[in-house]
């Protein structure tokens, strides 16, 4: 109900700034999600006036305005500033391998881009069409390609349910993951020197008004520091722990940068390519399952990372070591199993490796049994679980 109203409460804002933009709809969610429920699902649809024959059959959709660019392999949509691949996949596929489709499009570089994904259930509803067209009958328009009759989306109810949306019927529906194959349209957002004036107007209020949800009405990603850092002090280090809240148990070690009041990271874990691979969708990062089953030498580790991408674990090859912060995001307050580390997490490895150094002799390590981080030589020999 909360959620209920908040969202009521920006849909309210976001009418009155369209009324004065001509028309235009502000940038819809990009971040999915996986508990969206179909009550919130109709609220949405309501709220944004999109069109579904079930739920909400008087929605008119949106003002979309279209141009084909990028000689015909791409739609771009000046309203919400998205652009789509026109065609979409040539078949259709499950979701595992909807996934891989994704990556192929961003390994190619297609029409000039990396960062395509598949669309949220907004911007996919964003693209329906109120009545049948020209278009072998679906409720899109004849800009699309006319193959794809039904798009899989990033969204999910659960995590055994995604949500699908059928431009062959009008409606958005959820099907068990794996139970039904879905044709594929990727989606990326415009750059904003790329978008109307108007646009990036609202995209810059929207950005403001979400803010006013509460922490459990919005997803979590945060942008944490990817990049390695040399000379990480004590200080620094105290600094990052308490900025994040992360859990810092006080020993001998760490007691300059303890913080045995934090409430650590909220976590949203799932399981990912057979359970290779764990999802945080709270930092958006994508780690290890099991990590190395030996212990390793900082130059050690660096070359367990080489291998896991020569190999391309889980099908990707951009593995690394995680930045203490990133790291730091795995702690539990409480030990869940033998560590305290989600149990869905292999408990053998009780310390791990980060990139981050604090001097050119040694670097930063994170560990589970305790829950702490510590400074370690680099002829040490703790785990590395790697992320991405």
């Amino acid at each position: 109900m909360k959620m209920f109203k908040s969202s009521l409460l920006i849909g309210f804002i976001l009418v009155i700034i369209a009324s004065l933009h001509s028309n235009s709809n502000p940038p819809f969610r990009s971040v999915s999600r996986h508990s969206l429920s179909p009550d919130l699902a109709q609220s949405m649809i309501i709220q944004n006036g999109f069109f579904d024959i079930y739920l909400n059959e008087n929605g008119a959709g949106i003002a979309n305005d279209y141009e084909i660019k990028k000689e015909g392999m791409v739609v771009v949509d000046y309203r919400t500033g998205l652009m789509w691949q026109r065609s979409g996949s040539p078949y259709h596929m499950f979701s595992a391998i909807a996934s891989r489709y994704i990556d192929s499009l961003n390994a190619v570089n297609y029409a000039g881009y990396n960062d395509w994904r598949l669309p949220t259930l907004e911007e996919a509803l964003s693209i329906m069409e109120n009545q049948r067209q020209q278009n072998n009958g679906l409720h899109i328009d004849p800009v699309f390609d006319d193959q794809q009759w039904w798009i899989l989306t990033s969204d999910k109810d659960t995590e055994d349910w995604e949500w699908i949306v059928y431009y062959s019927m009008g409606y958005c529906s959820q099907s068990p993951v794996g139970n039904f194959s879905t044709y594929v349209r990727a989606v990326r957002r415009l750059d904003d020197l790329q978008l109307p004036e108007e646009t990036q107007i609202l995209l810059a209020e929207n950005t403001q008004f979400s803010q006013i949800m509460s922490k459990s009405e919005q997803p979590r990603i945060l942008n944490l520091r990817s990049s390695p850092q040399n000379n990480l002090t004590a200080n620094q280090v105290g600094e990052l722990i308490k900025k994040y809240n992360f859990y810092c148990e006080n020993r001998d070690w760490s007691r300059e940068f303890s913080n045995p009041s934090g409430g650590g990271f909220p976590n949203e874990f799932r399981l990912y390519e057979n359970g290779k691979v764990i999802i945080d969708e709270s930092s958006g990062l994508y780690w290890q399952q099991s990590a190395s089953a030996k212990r390793m030498t900082y130059k050690q580790a660096q070359h367990y990372i080489d291998y896991l991408n020569l190999i391309q674990f889980a099908g990707f090859d951009d593995w690394r070591l995680p930045t203490l912060e990133e790291a730091m995001t795995l702690v539990e307050k409480t030990r869940q199993d033998e560590k305290k580390i989600a149990p869905l997490f292999d408990q053998k490895q009780a310390v791990i490796w980060t990139a981050d150094k604090s001097t050119a002799l040694e670097a930063w390590a994170v560990e589970f049994f305790y829950g702490s981080c510590v400074q370690m030589d680099l002829d040490n020999d703790p785990y590395v679980r790697a992320v991405r």
